[in-house]
């Protein structure tokens, strides 16, 4: 998958792009579920001023992990990337919403105001966490069960008794 110039690749084979930061030089990819669950891969990215040396991962199951917010004033304080459903209330201490100038008093604004308060009791979190293992439906599946063409349902119909028979 190439985006403006820019792909990112694990060993042979490319991953999807979702957003990249030129300008803090990150870039956001989905790790292939093609690729094993041991061993290791070389990470390889390309853009129009060339190839990186290849980075070598270990691959495994997986290796959770929660997104967070660093306090800017107290470096040893974290908080889980965590926003309370269908706003943009962002979980939060006051303190840290004061941090980072937030205001802290959410209930009182309209839900699409960027604002940080504790979570409260009954309210549906979104976490933000990397790392949980393999993204496909029901796990690994056999290819055919996958097929776009127009023998898309015989195909289905083929596959459904061996898909379900996956481990």
């Amino acid at each position: 998958m190439n985006v403006n110039g820019l792909s990112v690749m694990f060993g042979n084979i490319a991953a999807p792009i979702f957003a990249s930061a030129a300008k803090e030089g990150q870039i956001n990819v989905l790790v292939p579920s093609e690729l094993g669950t041991s061993g290791s891969v070389n990470l390889i990215v390309q853009n129009a001023t060339g190839t990186s040396v290849p980075f070598p991962l270990n691959l495994v199951p997986a290796a959770p992990a929660a997104f967070y917010y660093g306090d800017p004033y107290v470096t040893t304080r974290r908080n889980a990337v965590a926003v309370v459903a269908n706003a943009t209330w962002i979980a939060m201490p006051v303190s840290l919403a004061a941090s980072f100038g937030l205001p802290s008093n959410c209930t009182s604004l309209p839900k699409a105001t960027l604002c940080g308060e504790p979570a409260h009791a009954g309210d549906y979190l979104q976490i933000y966490a990397t790392g949980l293992g393999k993204a496909t439906p029901d796990g690994d599946r056999p290819a055919q069960c996958f097929r776009p063409d127009k023998s898309r349902r015989r195909a289905a119909a083929r596959c459904t008794k061996q898909c379900r028979r996956q481990p």
